[in-house]
């Protein structure tokens, strides 16, 4: 009897949040990393680091080393709703950067997981054409999605449920001070469920950024989810000292603002970022990276 009034409070505890869109559609992952958060969630023109694992591959082709980064945060402040990334890079000899990311959110509460959305992610970034002045990057990733319910209150099996999408992403960079990015995501269309079948979100962004000087990078994205609004971010990062980047950004529809900060000491890399939203607690996500061949991690 007790065992079943947790799991009514953990479902209603469950559908009250989704009401919430903390967890609106399945895979709506929040930034995955602490960077990405940080500068508004923008992921499109964020050239050479991880990032490009579970955002736009196109920014691997400039990884110039072998890493890691692994990242936690609870979202909202909320200890039942776990979200951890996993992110990797490896330099290959010739033909780019290979990425693999690992991601998952776990509502849990009184010790049973409601509902686990993972996606493990491969990617693959490369320079298609570069001089003096300029860079064309490509890349692609496959993902692979897998939801998992818990039982219901009369202890029934709710299933579980996997599906592939397709990621699709081009960076440009001209004169060493102009980005540009575009970013297809799930251009397959996924669908994931068996007698009910629920559409993964369909995403295109555009990113711009530039350095207006050194150690000074502004950013802007646009992106419009299929049966959404377009949604507008913004990012700024500044690199007061070369172990040091301070970040600020910021996106619509809903409001949010971000705060955040990377310290890099020989390749090891620490990232923070502060996360607001106009209902819901603040979100903390914290970062660790290595780079194995003493390069930079993250920045």
């Amino acid at each position: 009897m007790k065992f079943m009034l947790k799991i009514k409070i953990s479902v209603l505890v469950f559908l009250l949040f989704k009401c919430s869109a903390l967890v609106a559609e399945p895979f709506e992952f929040p930034p995955p990393l602490p960077q990405v958060g940080a500068l508004g969630g923008i992921t499109t023109c964020l050239e050479g680091n991880l990032s490009g694992s579970v955002g736009n591959p196109a920014s691997l082709a400039d990884w110039k080393s072998y890493g890691i980064a692994l990242a936690y945060s609870k979202l909202y402040n909320q200890s039942f709703l776990g979200y951890t990334t996993i992110a990797s890079g490896i330099k290959l000899p010739r033909y780019g950067t290979l990425g693999m990311a690992y991601r998952d959110v776990v509502v849990k509460y009184q010790e049973v997981v409601l509902t686990n959305e993972q996606t493990f992610t491969f990617s693959h970034g490369f320079i298609i054409m570069q001089d003096i002045h300029s860079s064309l990057d490509l890349g692609y990733a496959l993902n692979i999605y897998t939801l998992q319910y818990a039982e219901s209150v009369e202890g029934r099996n709710l299933g579980s449920s996997y599906t592939f999408g397709f990621n699709i992403g081009a960076q440009a960079r001209i004169y060493d001070r102009t980005y540009v990015g575009l970013f297809m995501e799930n251009v397959n269309s996924p669908k994931i469920g068996d007698e009910f079948k629920e559409s993964l979100p369909q995403r295109l962004k555009l990113g711009l950024g530039y350095e207006p000087y050194d150690k000074i990078l502004t950013l802007f994205e646009v992106e419009k989810e299929h049966n959404h609004d377009i949604q507008m971010r913004f990012g700024i990062e500044v690199k007061p000292y070369e172990e040091l980047s301070l970040r600020v950004g910021g996106q619509n529809r809903p409001e949010k603002f971000s705060v955040g900060f990377g310290v890099n000491i020989m390749g090891t890399v620490f990232d923070y970022s502060l996360q607001t939203h106009p209902v819901l607690p603040l979100t903390h996500h914290f970062m660790l990276a290595f780079s194995l061949s003493g390069g930079n991690s993250e920045e």
